[in-house]
């Protein structure tokens, strides 16, 4: 196995990536420092971590109440933080509107606007 993943060192793989030996990986924890850079990917994670759960970073949120079919007057409002959201302060997926969520459901949330607004992004449940 030694021989084998020094042999693949700088060899090129059909696409023209380089090969890192396995042992060159762990060095580097899986992760390619020069395609950072750049990378929508790595823009999409970052902008969703956030800085742990504040602004910018996802949460979990509790609908304490929505509309129904029996009772539509009913005021969409959500727990996010600590705070009651209420319909002006929420924008949600087209698929949870208009009776897609109901009282006591756990909905995953991106806070907007230094967390004065949210977005619903989906119903979480469990597995």
């Amino acid at each position: 196995p030694r021989e084998a993943a020094d042999r693949l060192s700088g060899e090129r793989t059909n696409n023209e990536m380089e090969r890192t030996p396995a042992n060159e990986r762990a060095k580097r924890n899986g992760v390619c420092e020069d395609d950072m850079e750049g990378n929508p990917y790595m823009e999409l994670a970052k902008a969703l971590q956030g800085d742990g759960g504040g602004a910018g970073g996802l949460c979990l949120g509790t609908v304490s109440s929505w509309p129904s079919r029996e009772a539509p007057e009913q005021p969409c409002r959500v727990v996010a933080e600590g705070t009651t959201q209420e319909r002006e302060d929420l924008l949600a997926a087209p698929e949870l509107l208009p009776y897609g969520l109901e009282a006591g459901d756990l909905v995953v949330l991106l806070p907007i606007e230094e967390a004065q607004r949210y977005i619903i992004l989906c119903k979480a449940v469990s597995v």
